[in-house]
């Protein structure tokens, strides 16, 4: 391919973390868990989910934070581990936890006094981190704490089901996204989904303000403007 096109490229947004957004491949289960729990499932135990890199479980903490909040008339984001400090309270009836396996030594105890509390309360609970209970490098009643209800893992999309959400994606704001052009985008950019919607989006306004087609071309030079472009 001849030398890309430099373009000025609009701010990368990934999509809003929704329960809608979240394409559910392989998770069905999951899914299925958190809607559960923010119907009022599973009140005084945990829901835990684990899974690696881009495995989808921060996007399920944050839509489950801000659906349950919504539905309570306020507003809630899912806690990074790094926020649970001394001044930490939890925002009940939410115990929503992202990372645990990042919990400092003093934060392992606010966070299992508080799993302590919610149990009493009845208020629903989710967290989520990269292995499961048992394997985290955590205090052992919080890992037994953790472990005491559903633990779910997360597997990631296939590049077909990757594939399928951006021409969905790209179908719901107007435009079709060639099979191809998905294709390209798994090759040679990132490969978590939040990224290749954003390229998505981002390839839907260059075309319109360049007026031009969307085509592999197109994709090539977002993705180098982007500083995403993968030669392999």
């Amino acid at each position: 391919m001849s030398k890309p096109t430099q373009i000025v490229l609009p701010l990368l947004q990934r999509p809003q973390a929704t329960l809608e957004s979240f394409v559910t491949g392989p998770n069905a289960e999951a899914v299925a868990a958190v809607r559960a729990l923010l119907g009022g499932s599973h009140d005084g135990e945990p829901v835990y989910l684990w899974g690696d890199h881009a495995s989808g479980r921060s996007h399920l903490l944050q839509a489950f934070a801000q659906a349950a909040a919504a539905g309570q008339g306020g507003a809630a984001v899912a806690t990074p581990a790094a926020d649970v400090d001394g001044d930490w309270s939890p925002p009940g009836p939410l115990l929503v936890v992202d990372d645990v396996d990042r919990l400092s030594p003093d934060a392992q105890v606010r966070v299992f006094d508080a799993i302590n509390r919610s149990r009493a309360e009845g208020w629903r609970m989710l967290f989520a981190g990269p292995l499961p209970p048992a394997r985290l490098a955590l205090r052992g009643e919080l890992t037994s704490r953790l472990a005491q209800g559903l633990v779910l893992q997360l597997q990631h999309l296939t590049d077909a089901d990757k594939a399928a959400a951006m021409m969905d994606y790209a179908a719901r704001a107007g435009f079709a996204l060639p099979a191809d052009v998905a294709d390209y985008l798994l090759r040679h950019g990132r490969r978590d989904l939040g990224t290749l919607l954003a390229v998505v989006q981002a390839i839907d306004e260059v075309s319109l303000r360049e007026r031009r087609a969307v085509s592999v071309r197109l994709a090539h030079d977002v993705l180098y403007s982007a500083d995403l472009f993968c030669p392999v």
